[in-house]
């Protein structure tokens, strides 16, 4: 498809374009970091085989994640929540955590890291500085493999809790 005009650069830039009368969006799979380019989130990562693990992601994160480009941040606070209600509302093992203070908390923390060090990373764990390895920082990290999680049922942050 040929981008013609302004509005359609725009839209690229964006990370979402119309094709044959269905959006398309950037989506990055939270256990391994696989990006997806499509109108819906793959069922099952081709990469680990995890199952309804996609959040939309914008295409800086998706750039970053997949080339370890530096960029502007692009979500705001209320954009991460959406993603995060969006993710948890197509999974029935986990659900965002009920306590709002516990969910606007979080927002800030992946905000402000996003600001600081071009990526969406969790505001409850330490960069090592070894981009890869911090890769599964990005949040919504792979919150499935981390203690607490067997432990208390939460990830790190308490941003997702068992359903």
């Amino acid at each position: 498809m040929g981008l013609r005009n302004t509005e359609q650069y725009a839209e690229a830039d964006s990370g979402r374009l119309e094709w044959n009368g269905q959006e398309k969006t950037l989506w990055r799979c939270i256990v391994c970091n696989d990006v997806h380019y499509g109108s819906e989130p793959p069922g099952t990562c081709p990469t680990c085989m995890s199952t309804d693990v996609y959040v939309k992601s914008d295409p800086q994160e998706a750039r970053q994640v997949m080339l370890g480009l530096d960029g502007d941040v692009e979500t705001d606070e209320e954009g991460l929540v959406e993603c995060w209600k969006e993710l948890a509302g197509r999974n029935d093992e986990f659900r965002l955590n009920p306590d709002t203070e516990d969910v606007e908390l979080a927002a800030r923390g992946v905000h402000r890291g996003e600001e600081e060090h071009g990526m969406k990373y969790c505001p409850c764990q330490m960069k090592s500085g070894d981009f890869v390895a911090d890769l599964g920082l990005v949040c919504p990290c792979n919150f499935f493999i981390q203690p607490s999680w067997d432990e208390k049922g939460e990830c790190w942050c308490k941003l997702f809790v068992k359903g």
